[in-house]
């Protein structure tokens, strides 16, 4: 039997890739951030019932994973059975901590920063993306819907390092232009200016190695 060290890993990837296409992302979404008034004022309200749809069941899809994974988890026979899969939902879940609940949630605290929706006709009250407005209530930055939209980004990463690069490459490509219809809808919605989607996404990939790291990691408490 192998011993738990050599059974639950992989091999390793430098980060850097996720880190120079964050920050790049991250550099977009500051540059871009001029445009975040006039963009919302030509999609909101442009087709209301997708997004609607979106705002009710963007999040579902992100639930639906969370809770496979935590099955994968739980399930001994499901857990030992595929190795790659239970590593992957380990980093799913830890994707989901970070992203979702501990970081997106921080900053939507920090910034304040009120949904265009329910800005006066004016637009005298928009707030700029530098523009922080911290326990005012206001949660706009950044969309939780998109961050919850990429949670499966670490299973592409893990089906990438164990050599499933085809798999792997699909499944960041499907999570990715997901995640970009969903924002795309909350922009339409009015819920959310483009830096606030642009914000998440690339938070969202600056955080999957760190989520894959730490599900290596806490993956192997399970069976211990």
């Amino acid at each position: 039997m192998a011993k738990p060290d050599q059974t639950y890993s992989l091999p390793a990837a430098p980060p850097w890739p996720w880190v120079a296409a964050g920050l790049v992302l991250l550099a977009a979404t500051v540059l871009l951030s001029p445009l975040d008034l006039p963009v919302a004022r030509v999609l909101y309200g442009l087709w209301p019932d997708f997004g609607s749809l979106v705002q009710r069941h963007g999040t579902k899809p992100s639930s639906v994973f969370i809770i496979a994974a935590m099955a994968v988890l739980i399930i001994p026979r499901l857990r030992q059975g595929c190795v790659t899969c239970s590593l992957a939902a380990s980093a799913v879940i830890m994707q989901a901590l970070l992203h979702m609940l501990l970081v997106t949630n921080a900053l939507k605290f920090l910034w304040g920063r009120p949904r265009f929706v329910n800005l006066h006709a004016d637009f005298h009250d928009f707030s700029p993306l530098w523009s922080l407005n911290p326990c005012t209530g206001d949660v706009s930055f950044p969309s939780g819907h998109v961050a919850a939209a990429l949670v499966t980004l670490p299973v592409g990463a893990v089906l990438w390092r164990n050599g499933n690069r085809t798999a792997g490459a699909t499944v960041l490509v499907l999570t990715l232009t997901f995640s970009a219809v969903v924002g795309f809808g909350r922009m339409v919605h009015g819920a959310h200016f483009l830096s606030d989607v642009l914000a998440s996404m690339a938070t969202g990939i600056l955080l999957t190695p760190a989520s894959v790291a730490l599900g290596f990691r806490y993956r192997r408490q399970f069976d211990r």
